[in-house]
């Protein structure tokens, strides 16, 4: 996890904890929520925290998309049928980070590694880097959910200069993402 040095020891424990943490996570549940997002054919959909609202990324492959414009940040939804790639979450993992990887200039990455979201194989990443050209400064978090059809993307992010801000909220939303009627 990204940590800057101007936070102190405690606030550090208490946001690697919330992070992963299923009492602190559930502490945290009372906070106010916004709309229950679904995808087109409805097998997806994303719980936003209050102040969010869907939002059109005009692509395709973007199964839900959300934003708190106001605030800079932002969420896709992808999710690709495994039976498309390897059959493996890491390899997965780490084809779509060399993809974003690509497209950003003076790259960081770190990973929080294996992790388990709601029952299922997943794994988090951070990008943080610039926008080749303009300069721009950008932070993504992107979290792999692995499910038994498909591998997916929830891809959150805001300006850089405002991620470290933003980073709880960005992960978060991983956890507020399920599949509509799963059982599995």
């Amino acid at each position: 996890m990204l940590l800057s040095k101007r936070y102190s020891p405690l606030l550090m424990l208490l946001i690697f904890a919330s992070a992963n943490s299923a009492p602190l996570r559930a502490w945290a549940d009372d906070k106010p929520t916004g709309p229950v997002v679904k995808s087109a054919d409805g097998k997806l959909q994303l719980n936003l925290p209050a102040h969010w609202e869907s939002h059109d990324f005009h692509l395709d492959a973007v199964k839900i998309g959300a934003a708190r414009e106001k605030a800079g940040e932002y969420v896709e939804i992808i999710a690709d049928p495994r039976d498309q790639y390897v059959d493996n979450l890491a390899q997965y993992a780490d084809g779509k980070v060399e993809t974003m990887v690509i497209l950003l200039e003076g790259v960081k990455v770190t990973s929080d590694g294996p992790m388990d979201i709601h029952g299922r194989n997943s794994i988090r990443f951070e990008i943080e880097g610039k926008l080749p050209d303009s300069g721009v400064k950008i932070g993504y978090v992107l979290t792999i959910i692995e499910t038994k059809d498909f591998y997916i993307q929830v891809i959150a992010w805001s300006a850089g200069n405002t991620f470290a801000d933003h980073r709880g909220e960005l992960q978060d939303l991983a956890g507020d993402f399920s599949l509509v009627g799963d059982t599995e």
